[in-house]
This record gives structure tokens, sequence and C-alpha cells, in this order.
């Protein structure tokens, strides 16, 4: 058994295709209508691209290793710094991640604070912005 997909980043579609291997290992996610992260490597069929999907994860589980694994945390368009502050703190630990702003106008970084390493509090932050405004790395 194998499955191919039609996928979407929020503004182009691509076709996808999973071979057995994985279509093994995945097919009890696959079940519904569920949004999944996928994982694998472009290839050109039929001079048309398309993802060989290699790796499957859910949006909760993805989100969690990336919070769990965050190194920074980078802000543009920061309208409202003061409104940060229930936020951020000053605490410079391995429990906070540091919240940059990138002044786009001097094209440099400002370290504004920092951000518990929890994903209730990372969430909070990143619902302030944009997807546009805020990168998580």
């Amino acid at each position: 058994n194998m499955a191919f997909v039609t996928l979407n980043d929020g503004l182009n579609n691509l076709d996808g295709v999973i071979f057995p291997d994985a279509y093994k290992k995945y097919e009890p996610l696959l079940n519904g209508d569920d949004v999944f992260i996928v994982k694998g490597k472009f290839d050109n069929r039929n001079n048309k691209k398309q993802l060989i999907i290699n790796q499957i994860e859910s949006i909760e589980a993805y989100e969690s290793y990336i919070f769990n694994n965050a190194k920074q945390i980078v802000i543009r368009n920061l309208n409202d710094e003061p409104e940060l502050e229930q936020y951020i703190t000053q605490n410079k630990d391995n429990d906070h991640i540091p919240v940059e702003y990138f002044q786009e106008g001097q094209n440099n970084f400002k370290t504004i604070g920092y951000v518990a390493r929890n994903n209730a509090s990372i969430r909070e932050l990143i619902q302030k912005f944009s997807p546009w405004d805020i990168r998580i790395i």
C-alpha cells in the first residue's frame, strides 16, 4: 500500500507520495482529515515537483519538539514593546529562551528579554504576532 496526497503550505498546493515503507509506519495517522507536518525530499515527476514523504508528525508533536529545542525567538515589526513585559523576563538562564527583536532599518538584532521554556508561555507570546513577524529558531 502507498498513498498519493495533496500538500498545502497555506499558499500553494504540491503533490506528495508516501511509499510502502513509510505508509506502513504512518497508516494509523492517515485516517481522517487531520493536519500534519511532513518531511521528505523533492522529486520531479512528469515535469512537476512532488514531495516524497518519509516522515509524518502531528502538529502537537512538532510544536512540542520546536518549543523544547528553541535557541531563540525572533520578532519583527514590534509595535508595543511594553505590552510584551507580561510575557518576557530578564532572567537569563537555561530555563528561558532569548527573545530578539530584528530591527529591519538597522539590519540588526536587539535582545528584549527571555521567555520561560514551557509550551504555555511560548504559545502565549507567539499568539501576539502574525506568523510573518515571529520565528522560533
